[in-house]
């Protein structure tokens, strides 16, 4: 019992080292699982799944390891119970025998006493016959008292042979039983150490696994910078374009587009574009023609408010730039002839460094 309850002291101070270990794997595996691959994740997911089985394994170990000591105690139990009526009944058959062998002794001392009474009625009595009847008289009834004696102590050992017969078997049987539970605390040492074993190759593989998400979050680092240096030279090429498309916008101002390319942008520009097919099958070719409508016309249209409302506030708003662009573009083409050639120029010098980083981007 002694090494029953040493070896489930240790079996539990291993458990909970171990479940030490596992939370503290748990633990590192959540906290870097947040940044790895999917594929990755999926590894991690096994090894947790395979983490709660052993666990789950691992509880139904110590759970039968309880069970299997209260057994223990509750036999220990019995065992003591059983042999304190054992030595109970042995005493009481002792102390029996003890007056058996009182009897016999009184019995002895009767007999010797009957004896010495007949010797000296032999010495008195001077009758041979009747001397002889009396001796023979008194060995037959000291023989009847041996045999009574003797009955008495053979039933008495049988007693005792019966008690210890029956005891013994009792105490084979705990000693059976004491055995099986020592085969099963045996067998539950082996699977602790199988899941021992299987938490360390476990361990291992986590320790692997860190190693490979550090690589991972290493090269992710490296790949975040390099997309920021990217996206800087993006926006770097993106003001160039920006810079390049207000040098295409004022040199278009000096040319005379058409009407129909002019509806179209001012549509386009403003989101309404999928409008322009209704704009043709009314025949309005041209900004001019949207101008001259009425508020009947629109109606006739069969426009939605808000795309109707916006349109009207884009031709407002186009009136009032060609404007206002109208003075300021004719006093720049008086004091700058020359100025179209050298956006021109510009562009090409603009636009070949801005290809070439937009490919390597």
């Amino acid at each position: 019992q002694k090494a029953a309850d040493s070896s489930s002291r240790q079996a539990r101070h291993k458990a909970r080292k171990m479940r030490e270990y596992e939370e503290e794997g748990t633990a590192r595996v959540e906290s870097q699982s947040e940044d790895e691959e999917p594929a990755k994740g999926a590894e991690v997911e096994e090894l947790a799944s395979a983490l709660e089985e052993e666990k789950e394994r691992r509880a139904r170990g110590e759970e039968q390891v309880r069970r299997l000591e209260g057994e223990v105690g509750v036999l220990s139990r019995r065992l003591e119970a059983r042999g304190a009526a054992h030595e109970a009944e042995v005493g009481f058959l002792r102390n029996q025998l003890e007056a058996a062998r009182r009897d016999v002794a009184a019995a002895v001392s009767e007999r010797e006493a009957a004896t010495a009474s007949l010797r000296a009625a032999e010495n008195q009595l001077l009758p041979q016959e009747r001397l002889r009847y009396e001796v023979e008289a008194a060995r037959l009834e000291a023989a009847s008292l041996r045999r009574s004696l003797e009955a008495s102590e053979a039933a008495h050992a049988a007693e005792v042979r019966f008690a210890t017969a029956r005891h013994s078997s009792r105490v084979d049987e705990l000693v059976a039983a004491e055995a099986d539970l020592q085969k099963q605390l045996k067998d539950e040492r082996e699977a602790t150490q199988r899941a021992e074993a299987t938490v360390a190759t476990l361990t291992k593989q986590t320790k692997k696994d860190a190693k490979f998400i550090a690589k991972i979050q290493a090269e992710n680092a490296k790949l975040k910078t390099e997309c920021r240096a990217a996206r800087a030279d993006l926006n770097v090429q993106r003001a160039q374009a920006r810079n390049l498309q207000d040098q295409l916008n004022d040199a278009k101002h000096h040319k005379q587009p058409k009407s129909k390319d002019l509806l179209a942008a001012l549509l386009h520009k403003h989101g309404l574009a999928r409008f322009l097919d209704d704009f043709r099958a009314q025949d309005i070719r041209d900004i001019a023609d949207l101008k001259l409508l009425d508020d009947s016309h629109w109606k006739e249209l069969n426009l939605p408010l808000g795309p109707l409302r916006k349109l009207q506030a884009a031709i407002k708003l186009d009136d009032a730039d060609a404007a206002a662009a109208s003075p300021k573009h004719h006093h720049a083409a008086k004091q700058q002839p020359h100025k179209h050639s050298h956006t021109k120029a510009a562009n090409k010098a603009s636009t070949s460094p801005s290809s070439s980083s937009s490919s390597s981007a």
